[in-house]
């Protein structure tokens, strides 16, 4: 079966969701298709992507669209085209624990019906989520468990090297930017010891020399 995922984390090799379905998938021998409409729009606009993206769908002979997160990859007209191909939209919603937890009332309600006018089926990780969606009369949310331990990450008995660490990618793109690098400036320019590691990070202007680390392996974590 011929897939296209449709995600910012298919380019980010420290994005593990996009690691571990994109690996699974090849595994079970699907063939997989890339497409970042962020990166696509800094060169072609919002509407070429969108245009771009269903002239993907065609030419590859894409049987089925995978969107990760599926809030704001895929408009609506586009959504509809492909649609009208007889190729489903399968969206993954990972953030949904965040959300909940953080969100209540008409905000909630709206951030759960995002992706309704998009996908076909929507996979969301989190339980209370695809309750709350049920309860608010949201078809198509199906729970869509990951692999992932709930048990404490063992600490190290070894001293403190740092006053805080990030692990993960800056998220450098001018289309959405991301508010990390900023944080982390405005915490070394307090005096904080920060050090980061992940992709990205070596082309943030300003950063503190030293303080930028590569990928952690497991075993470093």
């Amino acid at each position: 079966m011929n897939l296209l995922v449709v995600s910012v984390g298919i380019r980010d090799a420290d994005h593990c969701i996009s690691h571990w379905l994109t690996t699974g998938l090849q595994a079970a021998g699907h063939t997989l298709f890339g497409f970042d409409p962020l990166t696509v729009t800094e060169v072609f606009g919002w509407s070429g992507a969108q245009r771009l993206l269903q002239q993907v769908v065609v030419g590859r002979h894409i049987d089925r669209v995978l969107c990760f997160p599926p809030y704001d990859m895929i408009d609506p007209v586009t959504a509809t085209a492909i649609r009208a191909l007889g190729v489903p939209i399968i969206g993954l919603r990972y953030d949904d624990g965040i959300f909940v937890a953080g969100y209540q009332g008409p905000r909630l309600a709206h951030l759960l019906t995002e992706s309704a006018g998009i996908c076909d089926l929507v996979g969301t990780t989190c339980e209370a989520a695809q309750t709350e969606a049920a309860r608010l009369g949201i078809p198509d949310m199906e729970l869509w468990p990951l692999p992932i331990s709930t048990t404490p990450f063992p600490t190290a008995d070894v001293p403190k090297r740092y006053d805080v660490s990030f692990i993960g990618p800056a998220m450098l793109n001018r289309e959405r930017p991301s508010p990390r690098p900023g944080l982390v400036l405005r915490l070394q320019a307090a005096g904080i010891d920060v050090h980061v590691w992940g992709s990205q990070w070596s082309e943030v202007v300003g950063l503190r020399s030293g303080s930028a680390g590569t990928r952690l392996s497991h075993a470093e974590m």
